[in-house]
């Protein structure tokens, strides 16, 4: 007469250490998708810029959430540095030879979120969702077309960047920024005041300073400091540093390290 085989006693070990391989997977899923879900620059902003190349073609893309909106900046030229040629708050970008600029702002979105194999892009995937679910409620008449040449001088540029490129929160909140330049780089200063002014903020001072770190100082958080913060990534420290301005802006000699500006 045949025994039954007694279950082993390994089986809830196993059991329990399965179990745990799939929680530890789980949860580092989780994390990198909050990580990413934090690195979102579309969720906490009126606005978002992609900067678009085919390598023959350039063009800045932005959707107005307030507006339901979008522009089309065409970039006529070949360009270096775009965050330097147009100091504006570009969010990410999006660069593929087989990018066709010619296509409806829907059709690019769809592109921008099923990425080409070959593509170089920085674009967040949660706005990336975000952005091609907006481009389909989008009336054609609420898409906007200019364009700017490198051949044009910089005021003229500036003109047409305020245009497109202003936050209206940043405006409606009107606080006045001082810009201290302690990089010890000449023309650092200008050139983020350029792209402050470009964002609709009030600089009302552009001044140097000896060697410090990167820093945004303001008494209170704002949406202009956080705006502001999240294009530089700059850290926000909590006090006063200007007699003249409720924002001070500091580039430190760790500008470069911190931004693309």
């Amino acid at each position: 007469m045949s025994r039954k085989k007694k279950p082993g006693k390994n089986t809830p070990l196993a059991y329990i250490f399965f179990s745990l391989i799939i929680g530890i997977i789980l949860l580092s899923f989780l994390a990198k998708a909050f990580l990413v879900f934090k690195d979102s620059k579309f969720g906490d902003s009126d606005t978002y810029s992609i900067f678009l190349s085919n390598k023959k073609q350039y063009e800045v893309m932005t959707f107005y959430k307030t507006d339901n909106s979008v522009s089309i900046i065409k970039v006529e030229g070949k360009i270096g540095d775009i965050y330097k040629f147009l100091e504006i708050p570009v969010s990410a970008v999006y660069e593929d030879a087989e990018l066709d600029l010619n296509k409806s702002v829907s059709s690019i979105s769809t592109d921008i979120l099923f990425s080409f194999p070959n593509a170089k892009s920085s674009v967040n995937v949660f706005d990336a969702i975000r952005i091609f679910l907006m481009s389909k409620s989008i009336n054609p008449t609420d898409i906007n077309t200019d364009k700017i040449s490198y051949k044009q001088i910089e005021s003229e540029r500036d003109n047409i960047a305020s245009i497109y490129f202003s936050d209206r929160k940043i405006e409606d909140e009107k606080l006045s920024i001082e810009v201290v330049n302690m990089s010890q780089e000449q023309g650092v200063g200008s050139r983020v005041a350029r792209l402050l002014t470009n964002m609709g903020a009030s600089v009302v001072l552009v001044s140097t300073g000896e060697n410090g770190s990167s820093a945004i100082y303001a008494q209170e958080s704002s949406y202009t400091q956080k705006k502001i913060g999240k294009v530089l990534n700059f850290p926000f420290l909590k006090g006063r540093k200007s007699k003249i301005a409720d924002l001070t802006v500091i580039i430190g000699t760790d500008y470069d390290k911190l931004s693309v500006y």
